[in-house]
């Protein structure tokens, strides 16, 4: 008894479970049968409890929402598919700009998205070839003017005139640019002030950024050859000055040669 007074206590309860299944002599003759087999059953069950985790049931990965386009989306498809897109973009982006509707009614299918529709070079070689003639197709479906009436209509308009704050008094560098976009929209704004009515041919002539070149490869025009050649790029301007912009000309008939346009950066 002595021995057993002097040996140190076990830290939890497994190792008291332990040595008292170990010593069952011991724990007879100190506190009796009866306390000594309540005690084992009771440390038993405590030291046999295991811990389960829980089944997960967490929410199921949604599949998105159904949507009809209303245009071509480039890497989506064209306008009428109908494809399964996530729900952050139809809410945020697409439903608030029109670009699609939803689509509420059952039974209609529901494509793939394409990603590489409206992306040139991104498909081979042969599936190029055989989707030309339906975009051949609808290209010719859009109004258009003869490209010989849409040359005579750009170079029949006024000079365009910019106003750009310069970065200081004797510098004609200016904050921002003036760019082709800048210079598509000042012109389809130009079209529309000399449209008289009599005819639609203005709206139906299709001017794009892309369709404007500033021509800056040493034909700076006036003052900015000499001190801004640097300042500029085929896309933008940055500094006061004229400039001679080269507008490609859509249309249909026979094509025609670009027009050529002076713009004017003026200080504001």
């Amino acid at each position: 008894m002595a021995a057993l007074h002097a040996a140190s206590s076990p830290a939890c309860l497994r190792c008291l479970a332990r040595r008292m299944l170990s010593r069952p002599a011991v724990l007879g003759m100190a506190s009796g049968s009866n306390n000594s087999s309540s005690l084992l059953t009771l440390t038993s069950t405590t030291t046999t409890t295991v811990q389960t985790r829980g089944k997960k049931t967490g929410r199921r990965g949604d599949n998105g929402v159904v949507v009809r386009l209303l245009q071509d989306v480039e890497q989506f498809g064209q306008k009428e598919t109908i494809l399964r897109i996530d729900r952050g973009r139809m809410r945020n982006l697409w439903y608030p700009r029109g670009i699609a509707d939803y689509v509420t009614t059952a039974g209609q299918a529901v494509s793939e998205r394409d990603p590489f529709f409206g992306v040139a070079g991104s498909k081979p070689d042969e599936d190029v070839a055989s989707s030309a003639p339906a975009a051949t197709a609808h290209a010719a479906l859009l109004p258009t003017v003869d490209a010989a009436r849409a040359a005579a209509l750009l170079d029949r308009l006024p000079p365009l005139v910019f106003a750009r704050r310069p970065i200081t008094a004797a510098s004609t560098a200016i904050f921002g640019s003036v760019s082709a976009d800048d210079v598509a929209t000042a012109l389809r704004a130009a079209l529309h002030a000399v449209d008289d009515g009599s005819s639609d041919e203005t709206g139906r002539l299709r001017v794009e950024g892309r369709d404007v070149r500033f021509v800056v490869d040493g034909e700076a025009f006036g003052d900015a050859a000499s001190s801004s050649e640097a300042e500029a790029t085929a896309d933008r301007v940055k500094a006061l000055g004229r400039w001679e912009v080269e507008i490609a000309v859509r249309g249909g008939g026979v094509a025609t040669a670009p027009v050529r346009k002076i713009i004017e950066v003026v200080a504001q």
